[in-house]
């Protein structure tokens, strides 16, 4: 995900000002589990922002973000308890969440002035997750921005996926056969994170241009620094 540009025009925290919509969680001892998107999500609680009004329901993407976080590994929960300041999720893209809506109509890369930011269904910047429900396409959009932050987290102050020379020499190898969104280090971390962690060995060998010894090798890297993943092919 390309960086967050700063607000041009009014300051993002003109439109914190207005209270958010909130949905609260049930209790942590609910049953049977809920699958409305207001699941307990554990050491995370505090962090979320269920960006939706109370009494309603969300959409099925953002009832899945939610399960997604409640069902992370205890010890990848704990590192992003210590690591993140927020996690906000709710109906929309990027603009509708989080008083962000000074990147409405903002393009990602000016040169391609037609993507905005309005299309982008999630990002991840300065300890913040924002996860909307729009069209993506990573495999799980809330996995690919934990993704980041545990790049962030990991990267003694910058990304791991730019400093970690095994990451390095990894990407390095299967750049040639990476669509162009995976060329950066740091986006190819993030979604490669995200199939691991789902158990999509699919995605993983569309990563890499259905090449089941690399798609083997980026599961093996992030089974063994981050013990999540399913075996390609098995």
């Amino acid at each position: 995900m390309p960086d967050i540009p700063p607000p041009s025009g009014p300051d993002r925290r003109d439109f914190l000002g207005a209270p958010l919509p909130y949905s609260p969680p049930h209790p942590i001892t609910a049953h049977p589990l809920p699958r409305d998107g207001r699941r307990h999500v554990g050491q995370l609680e505090p962090l979320l922002v269920r960006q939706w009004p109370p009494g309603t329901r969300p959409s099925q993407p953002l009832v899945d973000a939610v399960d997604r976080l409640a069902e992370l590994p205890a010890h990848l929960t704990h590192l992003l308890a210590g690591h993140l300041r927020a996690i906000y999720v709710g109906p929309g893209g990027v603009p509708e969440l989080d008083g962000r809506q000074y990147l409405r109509g903002v393009p990602l890369d000016p040169a391609r002035p037609e993507i905005t930011w309005d299309l982008v269904a999630g990002c991840y910047g300065d300890g913040v997750i924002v996860v909307g429900d729009m069209p993506s396409h990573s495999c799980d959009v809330m996995l690919h921005e934990i993704g980041h932050a545990l790049d962030h987290a990991d990267g003694g102050g910058g990304m791991r996926s730019e400093s970690d020379p095994d990451w390095r020499a990894l990407h390095r190898m299967l750049r040639p056969a990476l669509p162009p969104r995976y060329h950066h280090p740091r986006e190819l971390f993030a979604e490669a994170f995200a199939a691991c962690a789902a158990g999509e060995a699919e995605e993983l060998m569309r990563l890499c241009d259905r090449d089941a010894r690399r798609a083997e090798m980026l599961w093996v890297w992030f089974y063994s620094q981050y013990g999540v993943g399913t075996a390609v092919g098995r």
